[in-house]
């Protein structure tokens, strides 16, 4: 026989007792990390979901892409205020392409970018991309580039220099970091 409450919590919610009990679960579990988090005084930054945004099957970018907004949406309950990745490869497996440099490529994840950025303004959460050598954002003009096609203060970037020095560019590193700090210093 059914409870009398368990029966009008059903009506009402339009869950049954085993769904009821999975999302009760989960606004527990999501509260319960930054509880804890901050007892220990432990402050999440960001969270890592470091991924091939621009992964040549579309199938497989979709899939990452939308991993990549659960993030966003769940950022909030370990108290981070952005998720962060590289941009990825044209390689599925990453690695090392010139054709990561062209000029489609790079739209390709502009497009990937602003449609981050959409949902982390809808959940108040910044999208952290990180550049690097092997990449479509390799150089402090790309990453000027980006930041001019998706003009959202919920882009932001994860500057690491050492990301762009080649061994030709090593002596001029300390100038490569100036030169990003006064372009586009207020997003990294």
């Amino acid at each position: 026989a059914m409870k009398k409450g368990r029966y009008r919590r059903e009506k009402m919610s339009g869950l049954g007792y085993e769904d009821f009990k999975k999302v009760f679960s989960y606004f527990c579990f999501r509260t319960f990390f930054k509880n804890e988090f901050g007892q220990q005084n432990v402050q999440v930054a960001l969270l890592s979901c470091y991924s091939n945004l621009i992964h040549p099957d579309p199938h497989e970018r979709e899939k990452i892409l939308q991993k990549f907004e659960r993030y966003l949406f769940h950022a909030r309950y370990f108290g981070a205020s952005m998720v962060a990745s590289e941009t990825g490869s044209v390689i599925p497996t990453l690695g090392y392409s010139e054709e990561n440099f062209t000029d489609e490529v790079f739209d390709e994840l502009v497009t990937v970018v602003q449609r981050l950025v959409k949902t982390g303004e809808r959940y108040q959460t910044m999208v952290g991309i990180e550049a690097g050598l092997n990449h479509p954002l390799f150089s402090n003009d790309r990453i000027q580039e980006l930041i001019a096609r998706v003009p959202s203060d919920f882009l932001g970037i994860v500057y690491d220099p050492t990301n762009l020095i080649t061994p030709e560019t090593a002596s001029k590193q300390v100038e490569i970091v100036a030169v990003a700090f006064d372009k586009f210093g207020e997003r990294i």
